[in-house]
């Protein structure tokens, strides 16, 4: 932040800081209220799972406002209308299966801390697919603070790693499924319907499994992993 405010400071730029400036705080109805200088808008409700979408929320509903005046009906309605798949996505309840891409430690210990709330009291089970380049290793450790049992998968990526390797290195009890469709059939089927099935680890095990319960998700998963191997590429 030093670096920042410094930098900012020199090039002579306006700095706004999350929560000392601009924020999305929870409203006692539920939804949010959006404060900054140019006042407050409330009846915010983000169309995206988990605390941290709030901050991402206010991020670009600052960056919106620094750039055009701000319209009240048109933010409430834009933020409730974002759509990520893979991202906290329900995609089926009784039992319920959320999909997320995170895919490096810090990205999994965010998911964590939101499953402990989302999933509170119930049975999480996970289904995990990763690449061999990333630190799977401090992601298992982390997941295994919430689930008791993985099934690991192997996304039809090259760069995917050895499930059976990465079974063997788990902290809790692991088992393998190498084709993601059937590992996620396989859950479903020695599932209560209370219990919680996350798939994470991977866009790529996300959208292998969003082709297979619906191919217009695949369609939009694959526009995502797309994007972040232009990102990368930059």
């Amino acid at each position: 932040m030093e670096t920042i405010a410094t930098r900012a400071a020199a090039l002579g730029s306006p700095l706004s800081q999350l929560d000392r400036d601009f924020g999305l705080d929870p409203a006692p109805d539920g939804t949010s209220v959006y404060r900054s200088p140019g006042g407050s808008i409330a009846g915010i409700a983000p169309g995206l799972r988990g605390g941290h979408q709030r901050a991402n929320a206010a991020l670009a509903i600052r960056a919106l406002e620094l750039a055009v005046p701000l319209v009240p009906a048109a933010v409430r309605a834009g933020v409730a209308s974002v759509s990520w798949p893979g991202r906290l996505h329900l995609v089926r309840r009784a039992p319920d299966v959320l999909l997320d891409g995170a895919h490096n430690p810090a990205g999994i210990d965010v998911l964590v801390e939101e499953m402990r709330v989302l999933a509170a009291g119930q049975r999480i089970r996970v289904l995990i697919g990763v690449m061999h380049d990333k630190d799977w290793s401090s992601m298992l450790r982390s997941l295994a603070r919430i689930t008791t049992s993985l099934v690991v998968t192997r996304p039809r990526q090259a760069r995917s790693a050895d499930p059976w390797r990465v079974a063997a290195e788990a902290p809790v009890p692991a088992r393998v499924v190498e084709d993601p469709a059937d590992a996620y059939a396989d859950l479903l089927a020695t599932s209560r319907p209370d219990d919680v099935i996350l798939a994470t680890g991977s866009l790529f095990l996300v959208g292998d499994l969003l082709a297979a319960i619906d191919p217009a998700w695949g369609a939009a998963a694959a526009r995502e992993r797309a994007a972040v191997r232009a990102t990368a590429r930059a």
